[in-house]
């Protein structure tokens, strides 16, 4: 969303229309604009109030600074329309892009966070089994490491194994991965591994080979 500031065209905000945003502006429909009061150049009635948050602007200067530094336009020093350059400058503030994006796709009911695809901190994270479990004693670390030998990926593997499946799985969540790879009961009793879809809540069950097959073509969709 463009913000145009009151007062002049010389100063545009852009923001991203959110609940817990810090501005209260007014969205017009017809021209998808936002004013930060009723003093606006939109001559519209059609205006919603909603609350936003502040990601970037971009604002003229002028020629305060360029006539400070005699920074002028011609192409000599003896040029007769010498005139002071205009400045203008954008500034994007990106703790504010990570904590907007958070605060867009979350839910307000869960605790668990979502983020774009592109700033996920990891694309899929590896559980294996708890120390001590059968699962353990199973023979996938020819899985494991076929998983992790796939180009270009970004992995995350938990190898704190004196948690269960279960408690690292609720740890992935919080830190926003999309998608889980476990090496639960099922890897003994049928060598199926869990894939969890954790933004669409989504659970399947594949063997070794199909896992591989489904990260491949979920990072296809991305590349």
């Amino acid at each position: 969303m463009k913000l145009k500031k009151t007062g002049g065209s010389l100063n545009h905000e852009f923001l991203a229309v959110s609940p817990v945003g810090e501005d209260t502006i007014l969205i017009c429909s017809k021209c998808n604009r936002g004013y930060l009061n009723n003093k606006t150049q939109c001559e519209h009635e059609d205006k919603t109030e909603q609350r936003a948050i502040e990601l970037g602007h971009c604002f003229l200067l002028g020629d305060r600074y360029t006539k400070a530094f005699n920074a002028i336009e011609g192409s000599s020093d003896t040029a007769v329309d010498k005139k002071p350059l205009i400045m203008g400058c954008y500034g994007i503030g990106l703790t504010r892009l990570m904590a907007a994006s958070v605060e867009i796709l979350t839910s307000k009911d869960s605790n668990n966070i979502r983020w774009p695809k592109r700033i996920v901190p990891y694309e899929v994270a590896i559980l294996p089994p708890k120390k001590g479990s059968p699962e353990e004693t199973i023979g996938n670390e020819k899985t494991l490491g076929r998983l992790l030998k796939l180009d270009n990926n970004d992995w995350f593997v938990d190898d704190r194994t004196e948690f269960t499946i279960g408690y690292r799985l609720k740890d992935c969540e919080k830190m926003g991965i999309p998608i889980v790879i476990a090496f639960g009961k099922r890897a003994t009793q049928q060598n199926l591994c869990e894939v969890i879809d954790v933004y669409n809540n989504r659970t399947e069950y594949l063997s070794y080979e199909e896992t591989l097959k489904f990260i491949q073509n979920y990072y296809s969709l991305f590349c």
